[in-house]
């Protein structure tokens, strides 16, 4: 996940001295939304979906350039992941991959409780 550690490091700046009300200053709640994207693109990935497909409906709906960077490195590291045929062992690696970007985010922004 080195994208996404790079990617975390470059926006804390941009978060802690950000004024804008769309930034989401409650750190657990923003990794928690995070986490859950991050599971959210593996299970796409995992389906069938192209990375330039998944991509463009996630830049649908983010309109800062730091978070579209963001999550553009999330997705390289989902489409990164080894392609699995199981259930069972897709929901585990989504799992995995969210609590691996939970933890990348609480612990490189600092947990507020």
């Amino acid at each position: 996940m080195n994208k996404f550690i790079l990617s975390i490091a470059l926006s804390v700046g941009i978060l802690a001295g950000s004024a804008n009300a769309q930034v989401n200053t409650d750190v657990d709640a923003m990794c928690t939304s995070l986490s859950e994207l991050g599971f959210s693109i593996v299970q796409m990935r995992q389906s069938g979906v192209p990375v330039y497909t998944a991509r463009e409906i996630m830049h649908d709906e983010i309109y800062q350039p730091w978070l579209r960077r963001l999550v553009d490195a999330m997705t390289t590291d989902a489409y990164n992941l080894p392609k699995l045929y199981s259930k069972e062992n897709i929901n585990t690696q989504a799992a995995e991959f969210a609590n691996d970007v939970y933890y990348q985010c609480v612990t490189n922004l600092g947990s507020t409780s």
